[in-house]
């Protein structure tokens, strides 16, 4: 897969979830697909990838993911990207607090016959917190 078609199917997934079209969850990710993410985000499947996602998109139903900044290398495509939204939803259990969220998220997806089959992210969990008024400072 080349680094355009890397980048072009980024693009696709970010503009249907910034259009709350999650399909294409199934039409980008592999079947076998894993998230590596921190803590009880390690190791997730791609139902489970997009039940998370789901659960983003009710939280905050505004939800945006800007592409900051695109690179490839061989078969993995490195992303540095802003998310978002306003909190209208339950988040992590907690009720809605009405507040705007921006946080930052970096990571590194590896593609395999033109789908993402595995993802390393890390995204400012502890701001998105703190920013909905979960965490006090």
């Amino acid at each position: 897969m080349s680094a355009s078609e890397m980048e072009r199917a980024v693009h696709k997934m970010v503009d249907s979830y910034n259009r709350g079209e999650l399909s294409v969850i199934d039409e980008i990710y592999d079947k076998d697909y894993v998230y590596h993410g921190n803590g009880e985000m390690a190791d997730l499947t791609r139902d489970e990838w997009s039940r998370f996602v789901r659960g983003m998109k009710e939280a905050f139903p505004d939800m945006y993911i800007h592409v900051d900044e695109l690179f490839t290398s061989g078969d993995r495509l490195c992303y540095r990207m802003t998310v978002s939204g306003t909190n209208k939803g339950e988040l992590l259990g907690l009720p809605p607090t009405n507040r705007k969220i921006s946080i930052r998220t970096i990571g590194i997806m590896r593609f395999r016959d033109g789908k993402i089959v595995e993802e390393w992210e890390n995204y400012d969990e502890l701001g998105m917190l703190r920013q909905v008024g979960a965490i006090q400072e």
